[in-house]
């Protein structure tokens, strides 16, 4: 065995202790590590959630996902945190590093996450909305632009469909442009 391979393979060996250490509260919660758990994914499961904390066997990033069983949803600990403190640390290279890192996501999931370790499916849901919000804004942005070129070119047959394909999500401006094409239609 190579040298880094031992290395890696102390730093796995740890990430492991140092998961099973700061996350023993999971036990309190009826959570119990996933017999097929290997050195650097290790797996609390309940009756409704699973929490995979991993160590990247090549990045040495190391992460935390809550996965609500019924719905299939998994969510990031960056999603459940999202708007407020950041993660301070990406990766984690030896030992003191690891065990900040893991103490860093108990400390977040104990606070932001008590929701989704307890299997509400309105927390994953309002997760899921707002990770889906920047592709709904995406995508109305760009049929707002293609409206506007066919406004401005006069086909009035475009602009409805456009705006009717986001008709809840009009604004008076374009409800108005809407109105407009319907009546040059109709002339």
């Amino acid at each position: 065995m190579s040298n880094n391979t031992e290395i890696r393979q102390e730093l796995f060996t740890h990430f492991e202790g140092c998961v099973k250490k700061h996350f023993d509260f999971l036990d309190d919660m009826s959570y119990g590590i996933d017999k097929n758990t290997m050195g650097w994914i290790i797996s609390y499961v309940s009756d409704k959630v699973i929490v995979n904390v991993s160590y990247g066997r090549i990045s040495f990033e190391i992460d935390l996902v809550i996965s609500l069983k019924k719905s299939n949803i998994s969510l990031y600990i960056e999603e459940i945190i999202k708007g407020s403190d950041k993660r301070k640390f990406l990766s984690a290279t030896n030992e003191t590093t690891v065990e900040n890192a893991v103490t860093e996501l108990k400390v977040l999931i104990t606070h932001y996450g008590k929701p989704f370790l307890n299997g509400d499916i309105n927390a994953f849901e309002n997760v899921l909305k707002t990770r889906e919000e920047p592709v709904k804004n995406y995508d109305l942005k760009l049929i707002e632009e293609k409206a506007v070129k066919a406004w401005k070119k006069g086909n009035y047959d475009e602009v409805v469909a456009l705006y009717q394909s986001i008709k809840e999500y009009l604004t008076p401006i374009q409800e108005k442009r809407l109105s407009l094409s319907l009546k040059k239609i109709n002339e």
